[in-house]
This record gives C-alpha cells, sequence and structure tokens, in this order.
C-alpha cells in the first residue's frame, strides 16, 4: 500500500539556520493551545555549556509563525527538562535542586517555584517522561528507573506510586493520551530493543501497567526506529515521527497509529530535515486541526488531512 498522505498543507514558517553555530540540539516543543507552542533546546555553540534557550512560537494567519523569547526562571536555562501541560498550567520538572516544579499559569503568564513539603521526592534523573493523565501529574521512569511518581499539588508533596513493572522505564519520548490510558514506546538502553507499555487511570481509580509489545514493536517492519521521539494529532489517530537511526539531514520515519485498531500504518514524511546531538525531530499541535514541526535547522506548520480529523474527540 502506499504511504498515508495525512497532511493537506505544509509551510515554511520560520527563516531556515544555515549558521552551524545557531543549528538547534536537545529540542522539544509542547503545545500551550489557542495557536502557542513553547520550543526549547540548546544552540550547537552552546552544546558544553548546555545553556538552554526557550521561545515561544505564535501561529499567523498565513500559517508562518512569530517567534519571541519565553522568559522562564533561571535554574530551567542551565538543565535538562521534561515538560506537560497541567490544568491551564505549564508544568516542568528540573531534576537539579530541592524546588523542581515550576509551574507557568497560563491565564496569569507567571511562574511560580513549587518547593515540596517533605524530603521524600523522585531521586534525580535524566530521559524521564512527564504526564498529565486524568488530571494527575505523573513522573515516569528516566535513567535505569522502573519508577513512577505522582506530586499532589494541594499537600505539595511527592507520592511514589508501587507498579510492578519489569523494566527500567527510559529513553520514552512524547506520550501519547487517550480514554484515560498513556502510551509510550521505549528502549532500554538506546538500542533498537523497543518495548511499549500502558499506563491507565480510569475515572481515579489505582492507576494498571499493561505490557503493549504486542501492539508496538518493531516485529511488524514499520517501526524501524528504537523510539518514538514526537508525535502529533488528536483523537485515536496520531502520527508518529522519528529519525532513523544514522540519518542526520534525512527525513523523519512517518507512521499513522490508530490506538483503538492497534495498527500502525506507513505515512507521508515531512520536509524537516532530522539531526542535532540527542534529539531527531520534536512536533507539537498548535491547535486542533495545525502542528508544527522542528528539525535542527528547519521548521515547518503543516494542516492535518481532515480523514485523520476525530471531530467526536472534542464533544465532551
Amino acid at each position: 500500500m502506499p504511504p498515508i498522505q495525512w497532511y493537506d498543507r505544509c509551510v515554511v514558517a520560520l527563516p531556515e539556520i544555515t549558521d552551524r553555530h545557531m543549528m538547534r540540539e536537545r529540542y522539544e516543543a509542547i503545545s500551550l493551545g489557542h495557536n502557542e507552542v513553547v520550543l526549547t533546546f540548546v544552540t550547537a555553540g552552546n552544546r558544553n555549556r548546555l545553556t538552554r534557550a526557550w521561545t515561544l512560537l505564535t501561529l499567523n494567519e498565513d500559517l508562518t509563525l512569530s517567534e519571541t523569547p519565553f522568559e522562564v526562571p533561571p535554574p530551567l536555562l542551565k538543565s535538562e527538562s521534561a515538560m506537560t501541560v497541567c490544568e491551564r498550567c505549564l508544568v516542568v520538572y528540573n531534576y537539579w535542586e530541592r524546588a523542581n516544579l515550576y509551574v507557568f499559569d497560563l491565564e496569569t503568564r507567571v511562574w511560580e517555584a513549587i518547593v515540596p513539603s517533605t524530603d521524600v521526592a523522585p531521586p534525580k534523573r535524566l530521559s524521564t517522561t512527564l504526564i498529565t493523565l486524568s488530571g494527575r501529574l505523573l513522573l515516569i521512569g528516566g535513567n535505569d528507573l522502573c519508577d513512577v511518581w505522582t506530586f499532589d499539588f494541594g499537600a505539595r508533596r511527592w507520592i511514589a506510586l508501587k507498579y510492578n513493572i519489569e523494566r527500567p522505564l527510559c529513553f520514552c519520548e512524547k506520550p501519547m493520551i487517550f480514554d484515560h490510558s498513556c502510551y509510550l514506546v521505549g528502549s532500554r538502553d538506546g538500542t533498537k530493543n523497543n518495548y511499549g507499555f500502558r499506563l491507565s487511570d480510569f475515572h481515579g481509580r489505582d492507576l494498571t501497567y499493561t505490557n503493549e509489545e504486542s501492539v508496538i514493536s518493531t516485529s511488524s517492519g514499520l517501526l524501524r526506529y528504537y523510539h518514538a521521539e514526537t508525535h502529533i494529532g488528536v483523537g485515536y489517530r496520531r502520527v508518529i515521527l522519528n529519525a532513523l537511526i544514522g540519518s542526520l539531514g534525512g527525513f523523519p520515519d512517518a507512521q499513522v497509529y490508530d490506538v483503538v485498531a492497534c495498527q500502525i500504518s506507513r505515512a507521508e514524511s515531512i520536509p524537516v530535515r532530522c539531526g542535532g546531538w540527542g534529539k531527531g525531530v520534536t512536533a507539537a499541535m498548535l491547535n486542533p486541526t495545525t502542528a508544527v514541526v522542528v528539525g535542527y535547522r528547519d521548521v515547518v506548520v503543516v494542516d492535518i488531512g481532515s480523514h485523520l480529523q476525530v471531530s467526536e474527540f472534542f464533544s465532551d
């Protein structure tokens, strides 16, 4: 079968970066909704110092983007971070210090440093995943850890959740959230040894863990990458984008994943060059039908095809 054409339009949204010292590395995008995306990255010229840049991308009527500085607390300029949106706030996990959560209110546009009320906290970690699932903030794995933590904002304390997870949850990238479940693909050692898993939280009950190796694995021959780097879409159809190993400067591999049918289909790639140290491609939704895709030197905005849009997703 021919690859699925999953987007209707693709527009170059920002000027191409030609200065190799300014090219992006370790970049990550997260949607704030209402046509805004936050992008954080390290430039190649600052690789040794690991000084992070934060910018706000705002969609224009012609599908181009306006890029402005996004002011963050100083500790977030110095380290890797994991991000999610929870209760109309951007929440950033910073493992370096005791005030390891920073919250940006999307309405007041003000940052707050959250200092836990107790000394109980997750061990320091990299390669971690921060998500919001059924209203709960969850910190999942990282390094060679098999743990999951939640943060109680009312009591301002971390709580370790008990799981029978057999494998370290490392190198997991953007999760897919659908119907109270979180689907992730990861790797134990950064190789092609893929595994999939699902965390579920139905109506506030205890979370459950399910191995999904039969659903998301390299055995299909379609998932030729070692982890799902990013995805875009809403509802139960997601477009997964990945930089193939050794594909510096190439376009990302693309698959359409149907969460309900547990089916993965080959899709058309997107004209964004992958690469950069520690990251190949990242993407985020600007609004329910439009996404931004970021590579190490270029940025495009795409209109997602109507056949991948699910109107029922917005019914509640």
